[in-house]
């Protein structure tokens, strides 16, 4: 017995736990725009922001061209893993 999986569902998963993703990494940019927090500057934060439109702009191509599940689950394990750690990077840009 063999378990198939949907493709163009998984793809529909991947892009809804993507938007959620870009979402979490543009939560900290807005604050910092909203709230004017000391020592950012707005042209910093949309700067750090495009490069956030960016990278999700590319996953969401290496998402819709994936082949098969196992080449769809690489890719979100890859935006996981870089996510965590340019949020981070990001943030300690922001306070210098």
């Amino acid at each position: 017995m063999t378990i198939s999986i949907n493709l163009d569902k998984a793809k529909d998963i991947a892009h809804n736990l993507r938007r959620a993703m870009r979402a979490e990494e543009f939560a900290p940019l807005d604050q910092t725009i909203a709230f004017r927090l000391p020592g950012t500057t707005i042209k910093e934060t949309e700067k750090l922001r495009e490069e956030v439109r960016d990278k999700y702009k590319e996953m969401q191509g290496a998402i819709d061209s994936a082949e098969n599940a196992e080449q769809l689950k690489k890719n979100l394990r890859d935006l996981q893993r870089k996510t965590r750690m340019i949020i981070e990077i990001k943030m300690m840009s922001l306070r210098k």
